[in-house]
């Protein structure tokens, strides 16, 4: 047999590291390993669902998940509704927290918050008296 290469690695008189020797048993075991994860995987989804959701808003939002609860909980701050889904929406430039939006109000907030100018000067141009608009020409 061949050693590994990594002497240095190697605690014991073994031909591998740990993780040289890993790399070969999950080769050589590759079914067994994959009956195992689909066996097990509901187990790891369940435990880590709610710490990756807590590391999430910490880190994006430097809050606790109560307090992310707590603001979730009032009704949408654009239309009221007491929505099922609700986002909290924050500033993207600042990263302060507005309050809870339902998904439809934060999507059209984002985006008329990136259009807001090109809405306004479009809504500043004159109409003529009487003029009729002429319809945009399709592509032929």
């Amino acid at each position: 047999m061949k050693e590994c290469g990594h002497a240095a690695k190697r605690d014991t008189d073994s031909l591998y590291c740990h993780s040289c020797y890993m790399k070969t048993w999950r080769a050589k075991n590759r079914e067994r390993l994959l009956l195992y994860q689909r066996a097990n995987s509901h187990k790891y989804k369940q435990k880590y669902a709610l710490s990756s959701k807590r590391w999430r808003i910490a880190t994006k939002y430097n809050i606790t998940l109560d307090e992310y609860d707590a603001i979730v909980q009032n009704p949408c701050g654009i239309c009221g509704t007491v929505a099922k889904l609700r986002v909290l929406d924050h500033c993207h430039t600042t990263g302060a927290i507005r309050g809870a939006l339902c998904l439809a109000c934060n999507s059209r907030f984002e985006w008329w918050l990136t259009y807001r100018e090109h809405i306004e000067q479009w809504d500043s141009i004159p109409s003529k008296e009487g003029e009729e608009i002429a319809p945009c020409a399709s592509k032929t």
